[in-house]
């Protein structure tokens, strides 16, 4: 039986401790590295700070940066458990022994003393600390300077998102990103921040007089019928003057700006793209995507089996779910029975539960069914709800699974769509398997009801007209369910339950009407004038 350990340590410090200063839930963001290559988000610093580190050296940021230096800087708190984690693993003195690179470490915890820089530890949770941060660890004086002032933070508020450690590499013409993954703590010998790392920024970095940077956001999946989303992340100096997207196969073929969505109304494997330009040049990129039909019941993946995934210790209760996106399950009402993938060497109690609402965490509970499964039992395992559960589909549905034994999680290999791999370890916090180097999905899927549109129909079973039309649009359609109306961004203008779509209050353009039916759906232009 394949297994893998997410150590009780190692995963809570990762999931809990990527400590927070401020805010409750770090919101998913750009990993940029070795872990998983991305463009980073760009931003430019704000007035460069002033300070005086422990020793009463001024250090003196735009001085640096004028100099022609970047600038790696470590905003941590003595207090926090994978800040010591950065500091222990030394890699911020490799980085410091850059020719052009200087370190910079700042305590930014408002009621903290200087003694627990030199390792002095309180009680309580301001005055804990790991150790003395004055020395590297072989036990040598650091020397890259050591800043006690919050005030230093302000330099890089546009893109803190309340956690320490947050560490961000600084160009020297100010552009600056963050360059701290989740998955530094649970694998050290694959740090986001390293030398390699920070050399290919120093490339990179956005410069006058070059074409954009660019990376194009999106899923390598959608559903047929059903709004998919795309947008870009572009790292540009000078003044972005387009951004052309070509969508093929797809409802617009065409779109403009940062931001675009769109519909498919056959299956097959289309190509998205993405040029975006400046004064000096223009970068493009393209996304494959696989347009499919909703399937009941409702799975990310059927396998096979590729691993067994859990804590490694008994009694430690892990939760895993996939989660349906809103717009995938907007025609579903009831959820009747959910099936987990089982191996038989994992035996014992396991929960199926049911959430509505959440984005990067379930929210609420709506129902739950509890077996207790034994070695001879093996393979896909039902939880049958004693009557079908009725969700909100404007919300999106999360399907979740929770045990506290040492091996539950089944896994397959990654299916494209990260919403099939969230895990929770510590009751609370929410992250995705993806952002541990764990290329999987899990083995969940659901029975539903109140299915529409999963079959295409052809254009002859439905009539929409007059078209064009000034204002009423007449449908005609067996066991019609609804009508939406779309624009040429695939942004949803109206939802009509009846056969007379009023489309007066528009202006004239052209429109698509998304005819949904209790035997299928499809996809009508219709002009407005």
């Amino acid at each position: 039986m394949k297994k893998f350990i997410l150590s009780v340590f190692l995963v809570t410090m990762c999931l809990v401790s990527m400590a927070q200063v401020r805010d409750m839930q770090r919101p998913q963001g750009v990993v940029y590295g070795e872990v998983e290559r991305a463009i980073p988000e760009w931003s430019q610093i704000a007035e460069p700070f002033v300070a005086t580190d422990i020793y009463g050296n001024t250090v003196d940021l735009g001085a640096i940066l004028e100099s022609g230096k970047s600038v790696v800087i470590d905003y941590s708190c003595c207090w926090c458990e994978p800040c010591w984690n950065v500091h222990s693993s030394g890699v911020l003195e490799a980085v410091d022994a850059m020719e052009d690179v200087q370190v910079i470490w700042v305590e930014i915890e408002e009621d903290n003393t200087i003694e627990q820089i030199y390792g002095n530890s309180g009680t309580t949770m301001s005055t804990i600390s790991w150790g003395d941060w004055t020395v590297t660890p072989n036990g040598e004086p650091i020397e890259y300077p050591i800043i006690d002032n919050r005030d230093c933070l302000s330099t890089c508020m546009s893109l803190y998102e309340g956690y320490v450690p947050s560490i961000y590499f600084i160009a020297p013409n100010g552009f600056y990103c963050d360059i701290y993954g989740k998955s530094f703590g649970l694998y050290p010998s694959n740090p986001v921040v390293t030398v390699s790392n920070i050399e290919k920024l120093i490339e990179e970095y956005p410069r006058p007089g070059v074409a954009p940077a660019i990376s194009l956001n999106g899923s390598e999946s959608a559903y047929l019928g059903m709004p998919a989303d795309f947008d870009v992340t572009i790292a540009s100096y000078d003044p972005v003057t387009s951004i052309e997207w070509t969508l093929e196969g797809a409802t617009p073929p065409t779109a403009t700006g940062e931001e675009v969505s769109c519909i498919w109304t056959e299956n097959g494997v289309f190509t998205v793209t993405v040029a975006v330009s400046n004064d000096f040049g223009t970068t493009t990129e393209s996304l494959e995507v696989e347009v499919y039909s909703m399937n009941n019941p409702l799975t990310y993946t059927d396998g096979p089996w590729e691993i067994n995934m859990g804590t490694g210790y008994s009694g430690y209760t892990v939760m895993w779910a996939a989660m349906f996106p809103a717009n995938v399950v907007k025609t579903v009402n009831t959820i009747d029975w959910v099936q987990m993938y089982f191996n038989a060497e994992a035996p014992g109690q396991y929960e199926a539960m049911i959430y509505q609402g959440g984005d990067n965490a379930p929210d609420e509970l709506i129902g739950s069914k509890t077996l207790h499964l034994n070695s001879e039992t093996s393979g896909y395992v039902e939880f049958s709800f004693s009557e079908p559960i009725q969700f909100n589909n404007k919300k999106n549905l999360w399907v979740v699974m929770r045990s506290s034994l040492a091996w539950p999680m089944s896994a397959a290999t990654f299916c494209g769509d990260r919403n099939g791999g969230w895990l929770c370890i510590d009751g609370s916090y929410w992250n995705n398997i993806l952002d541990y180097g764990q290329n999987l999905t899990w083995m969940l899927r659901c029975g539903v009801n109140g299915i529409l549109g999963t079959t295409t129909l052809d254009a002859s079973h439905t009539l929409a007209y007059p078209n064009p039309s000034s204002g009423i649009v007449y449908v005609e359609a067996d066991n019609l369910q609804y009508v939406e109306v779309v624009d040429n961004t695939g942004r949803v203008l109206m939802t009509e339950t009846s056969n007379v779509v009023n489309i007066s209050g528009l202006p004239n353009g052209v429109y698509f009407l998304r005819i949904v039916t209790s035997n299928g759906s499809s996809v009508q232009s219709v002009v407005k004038e």
